[in-house]
This record gives structure tokens, C-alpha cells and sequence, in this order.
């Protein structure tokens, strides 16, 4: 770590720590109940999301048996970032990844 981004960071937590401290220790949990509601509504929409296509396509693989006229394959991918190291994945796919594995989408 350099010497001044050190030095920055301490005057920073010397000038404004004490009103964080003040902030959080109020009783006000303003910041946390937006937070879970933030949440909260994320996985209302998601599980919307996975009904709609669940109604729309089909379930997929049931009970291990492949069904041919209800199966569906979702393609997930970010071709429009170009930011992305070659042979990584962006958050955006791993997200959606762990919420279709969740809800046992193929």
C-alpha cells in the first residue's frame, strides 16, 4: 500500500467517523430497512420472472425425463460488456446462473 493513499484513508476516517458513528448508532434503521426492502423486492421479481418463464416454456426437465415439447434452454451470456477477461464470467451470468440453478431451471 502506498504511504499516501494510507495517509488519505486515515485523515478521511478522522473527518468523517465520527458522524458515521453518530449515523449508525442513532437507532435509525432507515438504511437497513431500505436495504431489505431492496432485497426483498429483487427476489419478488425474480420469482415472477422464473414463473412467467416456467409458464410460458414449460418446466424443463421433469422428474429426468426430457419432454420434447416443454423443454427449453436458456442461453446466458454479456456480449456487450468487452471488459470481461477471456474465459472469466461476468457477475451478470453468475447471477443469473445461481438464481435459474435455484429454482432448477435447465
Amino acid at each position: 500500500m502506498e504511504h499516501g493513499a494510507f495517509k488519505d484513508y486515515i485523515h478521511f476516517q478522522v473527518e468523517y467517523g465520527p458522524r458515521l458513528t453518530d449515523f449508525y448508532a442513532s437507532g435509525d434503521y432507515a438504511h437497513a430497512k431500505e436495504r431489505l426492502k431492496a432485497y426483498s423486492l429483487k427476489q419478488r421479481s425474480e420469482a415472477k420472472l422464473i414463473e412467467a418463464m416456467k409458464n410460458r416454456f414449460g418446466q424443463g426437465l421433469q422428474n429426468h425425463v426430457f419432454e420434447k415439447e416443454k423443454a427449453f434452454t436458456t442461453m446466458l451470456g454479456d456480449w456487450n460488456e468487452g471488459h470481461t477477461g477471456k474465459f472469466q464470467t461476468s457477475s451478470k451470468t453468475s447471477g443469473w446462473r445461481k438464481t435459474f440453478t435455484a429454482a432448477k431451471l435447465p
